[in-house]
């Protein structure tokens, strides 16, 4: 398939061609950051917690900075850093392919498991947002505490942890005596 080919199939999706465009506006405003920002984004000044206005479109922080300049300048952190480690992934790519078809055999075997071992490891390791299947039963308990069960999907912590974020979690102590209540009064 030509490059020509590619980009008009890749123009009859709308939803790509637009999430394109928005990917490019983000990279140019990252790159252009220096004239595209109203304001210094590290400069405090007077006004504080100002909301959205002419002056300043998404208002200021607590210490007075513009907070369009701060959002603008600190696209350039993330974005870097995806294409560093884009670049990284495709250079370590490069270089185990490259000595795994030179060497061939049971080099190539072994380079092709280590491989495969580091892709499986975030599929080993279960993330709360996997455990959607689990199904929560809630209930409560005879002194009107909500409790979770999780039947079935992932039993670890992590999703224990994610299953108690609705939950009212109390701690308990001894009850005060009813004088001890009128001496703190």
């Amino acid at each position: 398939m030509s490059l020509h080919q590619f980009w008009r199939q890749f123009k009859r999706n709308h939803v790509a061609e637009i999430s394109l465009y928005l990917i490019l506006a983000f990279i140019l405003a990252a790159i252009l950051a220096p004239s595209l920002s109203p304001y210094d984004p590290f400069a405090m000044g007077d006004e504080t917690l100002l909301p959205p206005q002419s002056g300043h479109p998404m208002g200021t922080d607590d210490l007075g900075r513009d907070t369009l300049s701060r959002v603008i300048y600190g696209a350039r952190v993330p974005l870097s850093v995806g294409f560093l480690a884009a670049a990284t992934s495709l250079l370590l790519g490069a270089i185990t392919g490259s000595v795994a078809g030179y060497f061939g055999g049971r080099t190539d075997d072994i380079l092709m498991r280590a491989t495969e071992y580091v892709l499986v490891i975030p599929r080993f390791f279960p993330r709360p947002a996997d455990c959607g299947d689990a199904r929560r039963r809630h209930r409560k308990n005879r002194s009107g505490n909500r409790s979770i069960r999780v039947a079935g999907g992932c039993e670890s912590s992590s999703s224990a942890i994610s299953d108690l974020s609705g939950a009212r979690i109390r701690a308990r102590g001894p009850r005060p005596r009813p004088e001890s209540r009128k001496n703190h009064i």
